[in-house]
């Protein structure tokens, strides 16, 4: 369901503004007179306090003339300083305004805008003034695409302001805020948003808070987001305490309100009843009853329009007591009288109809119309401004998109040569990628073989290592066992005649005995050599940093010999391999004397 009531809330909100003519404009520069005289060079405060601060409002025509000739005489003064140019151009859109001569106010606020821009820095407080001047005349008349840049840019410089004057600074971003939402710039809209939250915060004031999610859910609402304008309204709602005083609840259904017209956008018309009934029923016991007039005039328009008659026949009639005890319609009941209206003609009630119908007309005849009227004249210098900017901009999307058709033109040329070149290159790429695969498989095949060969070769030299350190084993034992037979050889030649034979046949005897011991044990090695292969790396694996002749020690423990045949066998001194057993189990952590016998046999 489209929100009905959307646009004539905001033209409701338009005709307040309007409603006391140029007064009322006044409040849409937010700074008042004390303040801008505060913000002034030295030398204008005591003309631009007798002039605006305690000059009477509504400024008579011939006050206002005459305060704008002074003006003007200060503004011809040989060489007057930027500042001070601009606080008197901007002053003159002020009093303009507050007099009702809105079509002179333009000339004056866009001049002071421009030389603001153009002369000083974006934090300077005159600037911010100028700035929002401009901005908030170009919002009142419905300028978005052009009210924003001037508004946003003057928070800079109203953020200086003294502290108590944070309403300017939350006004004037409220109104960038709305333009932001209806220019599509969300995410900019957010950004200010945030940053008046924050500062809303600081303040630690609950109902400013709840003001603020207020409003900025109006703006989204007003553009047509309605499911980000409830998130917001719920933002507003939490942030009053359980216990709400009676202002509070007030400020409650005002919310409470706002989100109906979006939950009825969307389509949740029982919720957006529920909470206009809130509304009224407050509101009526407050004893605020244009405001409660309001939520019942919603209430029956949605009704309405649903085509529910019948039960918003009832709620009149419930409520009629109450409706009747108006004295006259206001701005904000008035409505209510044309809905009623509305009601009877549909019940064939003419007389009764007519009577409303009455009412209203005669209301928006005298208060509606001439503000309307008024409205809708924008000042021609506005008007004209407006129109050059737009043709201005119409030009320049012209000009962008004949760019944007040369460049995609362009672009498309270049592609086709980009398409020919990337498909060259990549039959290029294929046929070296082919190339490059079967460099790697031959690589990888010869660097097999090469490595099968390195193996060979390793087992190789290892075999011949082994043969080597036999040989060397064998020549020692040799060259040992030929210094015992020459010493026996000498002791047995040192005996007479008759003892030698005996003890050259003992000789004969030892010496076959050792051939055998020889025989065996070179046996021995080579069984222990092709037993030793799989223990050997067992064993490395349970003692990191276990040597050779430490693990030799160890295979011939597994054969079980005990330490005196391994020093035999090894031919080392029984020190030497007591040694490696001391080593050995230091290296596996071993305690007991029996713990490197059982470590062996257990691998």
């Amino acid at each position: 369901m489209n929100c009905p009531l959307r646009s004539g809330i905001m033209a409701f909100l338009l005709f307040l503004s309007l409603l006391a003519g140029g007064t009322l404009l006044a409040q849409y520069i937010p700074i008042g007179p004390e303040s801008f005289v505060r913000m002034v060079e030295p030398e204008l405060q005591e003309i631009f306090r007798a002039t605006i601060v305690n000059g009477d409002y509504p400024l008579s025509e011939e006050r206002l003339d005459s305060t704008l000739a002074e003006f003007g005489s200060l503004l011809e003064e040989t060489d007057p300083s930027i500042r001070k140019k601009i606080c008197l151009l901007t002053a003159s859109a002020q009093l303009l305004i507050r007099g009702g001569r809105l079509s002179e106010a333009f000339n004056y606020g866009k001049e002071a805008n421009d030389l603001a821009v153009e002369h000083l820095p974006p934090d300077d407080l005159i600037r911010g003034y100028a700035q929002a001047g401009y901005g908030c005349y170009l919002n009142f008349y419905q300028v978005p695409a052009m009210a924003f840049t001037p508004l946003k840019e003057s928070l800079m410089g109203l953020r200086e302001l003294n502290r108590g004057n944070e309403y300017v600074e939350r006004s004037v971003a409220g109104r960038c805020m709305r333009n932001a939402v209806l220019l599509g710039l969300l995410e900019e809209a957010y950004g200010i948003y945030e940053n008046v939250l924050q500062r809303g915060r600081n303040e630690n004031l609950y109902f400013r808070l709840a003001g603020i999610h207020n409003n900025f859910g109006l703006y989204l609402q007003e553009a047509g987001y309605h499911e980000r304008a409830i998130k917001e309204f719920d933002r507003g709602i939490v942030t009053f305490p359980r216990e709400a005083s009676t202002g509070d609840s007030l400020a409650l259904v005002n919310i409470q309100e706002s989100k109906a017209h979006s939950l009825m956008a969307t389509d949740r018309f029982g919720e957006g009843l529920d909470h206009l009934q809130k509304a009224y029923e407050v509101r009526k016991k407050t004893g605020r009853h244009n405001l409660a007039m309001q939520a019942l005039n919603y209430q029956l328009t949605y009704l309405m329009d649903a085509g529910r008659f019948a039960e918003s026949m009832t709620l009149y009639n419930q409520e009629k007591a109450y409706v009747t005890t108006a004295l006259a319609p206001t701005s904000i009941s008035y409505k209510l009288y044309q809905q009623l209206g509305r009601l009877h003609d549909h019940f064939g009630a003419p007389d009764v109809a007519s009577t409303f119908h009455n009412i209203y007309n005669a209301y928006a005849a005298e208060q509606v119309l001439p503000v309307a009227e008024a409205s809708a004249k924008t000042p021609k210098d506005l008007s004209e401004y407006v129109h050059l900017q737009t043709m201005a901009y119409e030009q320049s999307l012209r000009i962008s998109q004949l760019e944007a058709a040369q460049i995609k033109k362009e672009l498309q040329i270049r592609n086709f040569g980009l398409l020919g070149l990337g498909l060259l290159f990549g039959v290029l790429i294929f046929f070296g990628l082919v190339h490059f695969r079967q460099r790697k498989r031959a690589n990888v095949a010869r660097q097999r073989i090469l490595e099968l060969e390195n193996e060979n070769l390793k087992f190789s030299l290892a075999s011949q290592e082994k043969d080597i350190k036999r040989l060397a084993a064998d020549n020692r034992l040799r060259t040992q066992l030929k210094k015992d037979i020459l010493k026996k050889i000498e002791s047995i030649n040192a005996l007479p005649a008759k003892d030698r034979g005996i003890r050259l046949d003992r000789l004969k005897r030892e010496l076959s005995n050792t051939i055998e011991e020889q025989e065996s044990i070179s046996g021995l090695q080579d069984q222990i050599e092709t037993i030793n292969a799989a223990f050997e790396k067992r064993l490395r694996d349970r003692i990191p940093g276990i040597s050779a002749q430490e693990v030799k020690y160890c295979s011939l423990i597994r054969l079980g010999m005990d330490n005196q045949q391994i020093a035999q066998m090894l031919n080392k001194s029984d020190a030497t391999v007591r040694s490696y057993k001391y080593r050995i189990n230091k290296k596996a952590g071993l305690a007991g004397k029996d713990d490197l016998r059982a470590l062996v046999f257990g691998l």
